[in-house]
């Protein structure tokens, strides 16, 4: 529990001061988030070793695909929070087309690899994979949510 609090508290903080921060510090943030989702995907399989030696090689694929994914739409959210005051039609348009296309990679993404490691693994331990990365993921937009500035609020 305290790991999912200091890992929300680490997502508010990255996804404020993502469109703000140097590049230094967003990669700093970034790192961060990931040594502490990589702990909190631990704790949460529970793995044997066996399973582990199979399980770690894919995550980290998985983990590398998802980040260009996820720096796809801290991209196109940047943008957004920079027109938000005076966006227009077709840049909502715009804004609503990279989030679909987000949603649609994303979860493609995650049915790839749910069925890699059921082949490799189990389909219990994919199903709980893709349990705890749904939690982390819904997490996360949480707070992109409660923090992004809405159309009309300026």
């Amino acid at each position: 529990m305290k790991k999912t609090i200091l890992f929300a508290f680490i997502i508010a903080i990255g996804f404020h001061s993502f469109s703000q921060g140097s590049n230094t510090e967003q990669e700093l943030i970034q790192s961060y988030f990931k040594l502490t989702k990589m702990a909190l995907v631990e704790d949460a399989m529970a793995l044997s070793e066996a399973n582990g030696n199979i399980f770690w090689p894919l995550y980290k694929q998985y983990d590398a695909e998802a980040s260009k994914l996820n720096q796809y739409r801290i991209d196109y959210l940047s943008v957004y929070v920079k027109q938000v005051e005076n966006i227009t039609n077709e840049q909502v348009d715009e804004f609503l087309k990279k989030a679909n296309t987000y949603n649609k990679k994303m979860t493609a993404l995650k049915s790839r690899y749910y069925k890699l490691m059921k082949k490799d693994l189990s389909s219990k331990i994919a199903i709980r994979f893709m349990l705890v990365e749904e939690y982390i993921q819904t997490a996360v937009k949480y707070e992109m949510l409660e923090n992004l500035p809405w159309v009309g609020d300026h």
